[in-house]
């Protein structure tokens, strides 16, 4: 059985698909769970009580969230299971889009 590595390779040396949609997150926090739950780690959607997750189009855009939250160091880029169409919405509050359905995270992007 493959074992997912947090670069999206995975033992037998597959390599995930771009799907163009893409988050940040805490490395060490997403890197953990894609290790350790593979394809059942998810980003989190909209809730009644959160707006859902970062998503936008392309790692250069990510690492533009990453510079502008001040959180370079902490957080890193991810590529999601998701079309842009249907899984994400505007923000209410920013440039970005927000996930609207929960989303697996393939795989972390190194840029």
């Amino acid at each position: 059985m493959a074992t997912q590595k947090p670069d999206g390779n995975d033992s037998s040396g597959a390599l995930a698909l771009l799907c163009g949609v893409f988050t940040v997150g805490n490395q060490q926090s997403y890197d953990r769970g894609i290790i350790e739950h593979g394809r059942e780690f998810k980003k989190l959607g909209r809730r009644n009580t959160y707006p859902g997750g970062f998503a936008v189009r392309t790692p250069a855009e990510a690492e533009r969230l990453i510079d502008e939250s001040g959180k370079r160091g902490e957080w890193a880029v991810y590529e999601l299971q998701a079309e842009w169409d249907r899984d994400t919405v505007t923000s209410d509050t920013g440039w970005w889009h927000a996930l609207i359905n929960d989303s697996t995270v393939i795989r972390r992007v190194d840029t």
